[in-house]
C-alpha cells in the first residue's frame, strides 16, 4: 500500500512541477498552441484513515511470505500500521522484496 502511496505522490510532484512551469498569462493560446489545463499544488499534508486494522495486516503479510516459500520462519509485527518482519530470506533479493511488499 505505501508502495502505490509513493508512487502517486511521486506522479503527482512530477506532473504538478511540469504544469507549473507554464506562462499563466495565456501566451499559449495565443501563439496558437493547446494548453493543459492549470493544476492545483498538492496539498502538504494528507489525512489518511486506516483500511485495514494491525491484526488484518500482518495475517495478509504472513501469508504473502509463507506463499511465496522464500522465507524461513517469517515473522509479521503491526503495530498502529508500522510493519516489522522476522525471520531469513534465502537471498538478498528477496529480503529487498520483503522490504518492499
Amino acid at each position: 500500500m505505501m508502495r502505490n502511496v509513493r508512487a502517486a505522490l511521486a506522479f503527482t510532484l512530477l506532473f504538478t512541477s511540469r504544469a507549473s512551469g507554464q506562462d499563466s498569462s495565456g501566451a499559449a493560446a495565443a501563439a496558437g498552441t493547446t494548453s493543459a489545463p492549470e493544476i492545483s499544488v498538492a496539498p502538504t499534508k494528507v489525512d489518511v484513515k486506516p483500511v485495514a486494522r494491525d491484526a488484518e495486516i500482518r495475517q495478509r503479510l504472513e501469508n504473502v511470505l509463507n506463499a511465496t516459500g522464500w522465507f524461513t520462519n517469517p515473522g509479521v509485527t503491526v503495530q498502529q500500521g508500522v510493519v516489522f518482519l522476522t525471520g531469513e530470506a534465502k537471498s538478498a533479493e528477496y529480503k529487498k522484496w520483503a522490504g518492499d511488499l
